[in-house]
């Protein structure tokens, strides 16, 4: 049931409806895949009658001689619908070269080759083998493929997108969920690192994502402060500090303090002694060791924070600390339901297909991130009643959480598919090397190092482009007056905007720039590659966002205005460019679905860009401001600028209403 207010996945109900024609036509259960269209050849495609010609067709196919027949078929009988204005055949042709056959080969080889090249062509081609009459010698037939092109009804597209304007771009979930996404979760008293860039803003996105579709969502900072390095960085704190306790001391960078801790570990027997000391008297909770590691976790929760902010990230911390008290009861839980086993003297839970257990216990009674993880995992299931829980590390970690994952089920905790549970995990941040990025003493960059960086360069960028603005005016390629006017309206125009907007050019730029890649892969870190003012990067994204805005000024259209013109205007779909600005509004709701099936967060990058993309090429090609349908084309790109603000959102970008182009 379609709903005024909510915006539906327009590719699944075509599928849908060719579904329908195939079961209606074949009387069998195939489903319609549907994907998007290619050039001027419809919205979408349907390769499905080729899958059923080759799988039916040793008995007969239906009645069906060709592929053709089989696609033709389909197409006659889909339903009646508000979607698709036409279906149309598309004919695949590939050519394949002719080789020269070696007469050393085998006859069966021959014979495998031909039958590739026939899977390969449909171009005709000459061979020894019977022709299509059966002589020898004669040509091969062309061997048909046959897609199924879907063409949308622009006044169907026109009416959705109004839709979107007057109630807002909605795509709420069928059943609201409980998710756990467990993300970032560095150490205290380290600094967050490039490591942890992925982490942070991949969860982030998840959960904005998550949210926006009416989930409750536990943002959790699983933060590494519990273990023995703590009796350690207590030791050093009563020595530097003797009066912590009544005043509370500057420790400077935490880098330094941890590692002046660990240096005297390593070279003062007497300190070590100590520090193992106060493991034991944190554990039993001693006041004052308490207090220290309660001021260490303090001092770091406060530098992380700085971090959050300038990301935009919002997360609630639950450290391995909060799960301490609960691991000896569930390690007690799981041995006496046999979950669990002593296995060399350790407790160990075996699952099904693995060779290695998780070790819940060591074999000298002290527990490990196998117990905190196993404990933490029930605790987020059965406690707090999550119905998916979604981890993201690096992809390094994908084998223990996969044994974790089994041991939940194996414990009768984690019950797919009334629970989900999934590692999102990611490539390394490299870099140009290809190794890990360092800075030039050799130790690992730190991510407020990168941030400011990239917010350097955005601002060199800005202050040189404000001096040369007639450089600028230069590069821009407008085919009418009124794009040039408009242009002038992009410009930042004080130092105080060029502060803001080098803030935000930055950390979109590393963020989008991580984004848009295939989570798993590892990729290089490049300040020029991400503020390159071309191409897919958040610069041009951040650049057609304001020039709508400026199109918007010059037009002397307010947020008033234009709700009046959504509510008294008729949306005009008048040629291929506009149909293409109102489908790729739309196809919102199936990027959505697409993301929260395989969890790759690209496909969002993917959808903003496509969206600058088909406004740039509409903005190229046709008139807005004086046009006959100008009012029109205003809504057709407030519907690309709401998108792409949601999709901004999305991937924890910020806005510019403004902003010179590099």
């Amino acid at each position: 049931q379609e709903s005024f207010s909510q915006m539906i996945n327009i590719g699944k109900c075509v599928s849908k409806l060719l579904t329908e024609s195939i079961k209606k036509s074949f009387a069998v259960e195939v489903p319609a895949n549907v994907t998007l269209g290619v050039m001027n050849m419809g919205e979408y495609r349907c390769p499905t009658p080729i899958q059923i010609f080759n799988r039916y067709k040793k008995q007969g196919c239906f009645g069906c001689a060709t592929c053709k027949e089989v696609a033709q078929k389909i197409i006659e009988n889909i339903p009646e619908n508000p979607y698709i204005e036409k279906a149309e055949l598309s004919e695949i042709v590939k050519k394949v070269e002719k080789k020269e056959e070696k007469k050393e080969e085998k006859p069966e080889e021959k014979k495998e080759e031909a039958g590739d090249k026939k899977e390969e062509t449909k171009e005709p081609t000459k061979g020894k083998g019977k022709g299509k009459k059966g002589k020898k010698g004669g040509n091969q037939g062309p061997k048909d493929e046959f897609f199924i092109n879907i063409h949308l009804k622009p006044e169907y597209l026109a009416e959705k997108l109004k839709e979107c304007l007057l109630d807002g771009i909605k795509y709420p979930a069928e059943k609201k969920l409980k998710i756990g996404v467990d993300f970032s979760s560095p150490n205290i008293a380290k600094d967050l690192h490039v490591g942890h860039l992925r982490s942070t803003i991949i969860g982030d996105t998840m959960c904005r994502i998550l949210e926006f579709q009416g989930h409750e969502v536990l943002r959790i900072n699983h933060l590494g402060d519990w273990g023995t390095q703590f009796g350690m960085l207590t030791a050093y704190l009563e020595d530097q500090f003797p009066d912590f306790m009544e005043k509370k001391p500057e420790l400077g960078e935490l880098k330094e303090f941890y590692q002046a801790a660990k240096r005297r570990f390593d070279t003062d027997e007497p300190f070590k002694v100590r520090a193992k000391e106060n493991v034991v008297k944190l554990q039993s909770g001693d006041e004052k060791i308490n207090s220290a590691w309660t001021f260490i976790c303090d001092v770091s929760r406060k530098e992380f924070n700085k971090i959050y902010d300038r990301l935009g990230v919002v997360i609630e911390e639950c450290g391995e600390s909060f799960y301490n008290p609960m691991i000896p009861g569930i390690v007690s839980n799981l041995m006496e339901t046999g979950i669990a086993e002593v296995n060399n003297g350790a407790t160990c839970i075996f699952t099904e297909g693995e060779k290695v257990p998780l070790i819940i216990r060591k074999s000298d009674g002290g527990f490990s991130y196998d117990s905190t993880d196993v404990t933490a995992i029930n605790y987020r299931l059965k406690k707090l009643g999550c119905n998916w829980l979604i981890y993201i590390t690096d992809i390094g970690q994908q084998f223990h959480f996969r044994l974790l994952f089994k041991a939940a089920i194996k414990a009768g905790w984690h019950v797919p598919p009334e629970t989900r549970v999934d590692h999102m995990g990611f490539g390394m941040v490299c870099a140009a090397s290809g190794k890990k990025i360092k800075t030039r003493e050799g130790v690992t960059e730190k991510l407020s190092d990168l941030l400011d960086e990239a917010k350097n360069r955005a601002k060199k960028e800005l202050v040189d482009r404000k001096k040369g603005q007639e450089e600028i005016k230069e590069k821009q390629q407008a085919v009418v007056e009124e794009s040039k006017e408009v242009q002038k309206g992009t410009y930042i125009e004080n130092e105080v905007e060029i502060e803001d907007a080098s803030e935000i050019i930055g950390i979109s730029a590393i963020k989008y720039y991580d984004l848009k890649q295939n989570r798993i892969s590892n990729y290089s870190f490049s300040y020029d590659k991400m503020l390159d003012p071309k191409g897919n990067t958040a610069v041009y994204l951040l650049y057609a966002y304001a020039r709508i805005c400026s199109i918007m000024r010059k037009a002397n259209i307010t947020d008033e205005k234009l709700k009046e013109l959504a509510q008294t205007t008729e949306i005009k779909i008048t040629n291929n460019y506009e149909k293409e600005l109102a489908f790729t509004v739309l196809r919102f709701p199936e990027t959505i679905d697409q993301v929260l099936q395989d969890l790759m967060l690209n496909r969002v990058c993917d959808l903003v860009y496509d969206l600058s993309s088909k406004f740039a090429e509409f903005y190229t090609n046709n008139k807005v401001i004086g046009d006959p349908n100008m009012n029109s084309r205003l809504l057709l790109i407030e519907g690309i600028r709401k998108s792409m603000a949601l999709c901004f959102h999305f991937l924890g970008m910020k806005q510019l209403e403004r902003i010179q182009i590099f």
